[in-house]
């Protein structure tokens, strides 16, 4: 009997021990603290193609939407997109997984750029070239930017593949339109000191002028720009305000155009881009989205344009004016 007493005594003696060892055990693995990530992610926004602001997040947060909208002038600002060129907008809620640059992404605000257009306009002419060929009536329509207006004379930019006459083309008459449609009757320009003509297959480029005794023509002075970046956003302007379309350039490259190789020539980079007015306009001018002249725009088809950059067109000038 005092045996079994004792048997059953040492059992309970055990018993507790292991209790207290067994609750010891879940009380020290209580006392450890929970794993925290605490790896830092930086965030980075970006407007017009700067950093704007940046910021650091735990992995365990979100990212804090900037208090104030960005600003690009004329432009509407729709949202912070993931995407530098097209709009996939950014999930704030969403939890950080790591480093994330943000872009401000805005689209072209027509209205906010009306007046913009309304004086680029005034720059802007329509040049029409009438001839005869094996006896009948031609005509070839283009477009031309006012670069100079100085001694009674005002000087134009135009496409060569607009003014050229060849061989088989006689009677040649070359007439510049403002956007109130007055006429000019002009010829194409000839330095002092130069040999040739401002005529050249090659840069497709050609200066005409006549005599000015002034309307609503006016010099575009300190307005050229070039594209930073493919997938900048560029406007056209055709030869009246109402012809304004906008888009992309998509490349920088010497393309091929389906041109009458006795027309044009041109082996250089060209901007290709998809702002294009209408199908029925061939001709435009390429200005950025602040209103900066880009080129002149030789060639557009089936949504897709050309445009000869404003440093071709500057080269062009010292050659066969300044140089």
């Amino acid at each position: 009997m005092a045996k079994n007493i004792n048997k059953i005594l040492i059992l309970f003696i055990l018993c507790i021990t292991a209790c207290l060892m067994l609750g010891g055990c879940a009380l020290v693995s209580n006392l450890n603290p929970p794993v925290v990530d605490t790896t830092v992610y930086p965030i980075t926004f970006m407007v017009d193609g700067k950093i704007d602001s940046s910021s650091y997040v735990n992995s365990s947060g979100a990212v804090t939407k900037p208090l104030k909208d960005p600003v690009l002038a004329n432009h509407r600002f729709v949202g912070w997109s993931t995407d530098k060129q097209d709009y996939v907008p950014y999930d704030f809620n969403s939890k950080v997984t790591g480093s994330l640059t943000l872009y401000a992404y805005f689209v072209f605000d027509e209205e906010a750029m009306a007046s913009e257009i309304d004086v680029i306009s005034n720059s802007i002419v329509k040049v029409t070239h009438t001839y005869k060929e094996n006896g009948e009536g031609m005509i070839r329509e283009g477009i031309g930017i006012v670069y100079h207006v100085q001694g009674g004379y005002c000087y134009v930019v135009t496409n060569y593949h607009t003014v050229i006459l060849l061989e088989n083309q006689s009677e040649p008459v070359i007439t510049v339109t403002d956007r109130e449609g007055n006429e000019f009757a002009s010829k194409v320009f000839k330095g002092e000191y130069k040999k040739l003509p401002a005529l050249d297959k090659e840069y497709d480029l050609a200066v005409v002028c006549f005599p000015y005794t002034g309307t609503v023509i006016k010099e575009l002075k300190n307005r050229s720009a070039v594209v930073n970046e493919l997938g900048q956003g560029v406007i056209s302007v055709g030869t009246t305000k109402d012809y304004v379309a906008s888009g992309k350039v998509s490349d920088f490259k010497k393309t091929t155009v389906n041109m009458d190789e006795s027309l044009s020539s041109i082996d250089f980079e060209v901007y290709c881009h998809n702002a294009v007015p209408s199908d029925t306009i061939k001709e435009s001018l390429l200005f950025d989205l602040k209103a900066k002249f880009l080129g002149i725009t030789y060639y557009s088809e089936n949504g897709e344009a050309y445009t000869i950059p404003q440093g071709r067109i500057a080269m062009f000038l010292n050659e066969y004016l300044y140089g």
